[in-house]
């Protein structure tokens, strides 16, 4: 059979749903036309997609038509991604602050509270669905290609000049905001899966193949991660794992 009947990455449409679905979710999801299960379906429909094809995309290819929504598309896909990555450190500042205006069972009852902890229970599972799809984004260079192409074309669209803007731009803010990330000590706000988002994201550090003019600005931060993972290692060896990942990236 010709690889062209087979191989789903020859047909446009195949990877244009979902990516439309991230790219509205601002606005539709404000609107309340989009939920956050239905936001975590399209970054948990198109992750699979990618995987299913990975093979395929081990090395940079303009040969396959399903990518061209991702490389239209691209700079509003990173976006949506850094907005629902970064809710781990958000809802995590939020629970741990001080404020007095933070709400709390006293001030605003326990059944407002629990509607703020199932929030926080929704945007726990949307960030690991964002983070299951960054990790195949920087781990295949056919992907992670594309996005450096969108950030420049995006921006041409805005009038920014050429020469101000970096080669990966939104591939470096993503890496930056993955890197906050493992470098929280705590999540109070993920209690259950607290270490399944710290594992996803060490996860995306350990298999990122990232160019390396996005990877070296950040290599300070992936040191400090690596000394004070070290430092609880040694009185907890349930962080060995996360230590394996540090040292794969450092190395």
């Amino acid at each position: 059979m010709p690889l062209t009947d087979s191989n789903p990455l020859y047909r446009s449409q195949y990877l244009l749903g979902p990516i439309e679905t991230i790219v509205c979710s601002r606005r539709a999801l404000a609107s309340g036309h989009l939920s956050l299960h239905d936001l975590a379906e399209a970054y948990r429909t198109l992750s699979m997609r990618i995987r299913d094809s990975s093979d395929h995309l081990s090395a940079v290819s303009d040969a396959f038509p399903a990518l061209e929504s991702l490389r239209d598309k691209g700079a509003d896909v990173a976006a949506a991604l850094r907005r629902d990555i970064s809710r781990a450190l958000r809802i995590s500042a939020w629970q741990s602050s001080e404020d007095s205006s933070a709400p709390t069972a006293e001030t605003v009852g326990c059944e407002l509270t629990t509607h703020y902890a199932n929030r926080a229970t929704d945007f726990s599972i949307l960030c690991h669905y964002a983070l299951r799809l960054l990790s195949g984004i920087f781990r295949l260079p056919a992907l992670s290609s594309l996005f450096t192409r969108t950030s420049l074309i995006h921006r041409r669209s805005r009038n920014c000049s050429q020469s101000k803007v970096p080669p990966a731009h939104d591939l470096s803010l993503l890496l930056g905001d993955v890197i906050s990330i493992v470098r929280c000590s705590q999540f109070p706000s993920f209690s259950f899966s607290v270490s399944k988002t710290t594992i996803l994201s060490s996860w995306v550090l350990r298999t990122q193949q990232l160019p390396k003019d996005v990877l070296l600005p950040w290599m300070d931060d992936v040191i400090l991660y690596l000394k004070l993972i070290l430092e609880a290692a040694v009185g907890d060896t349930r962080v060995v794992v996360t230590v394996v990942d540090a040292l794969d990236v450092s190395r």
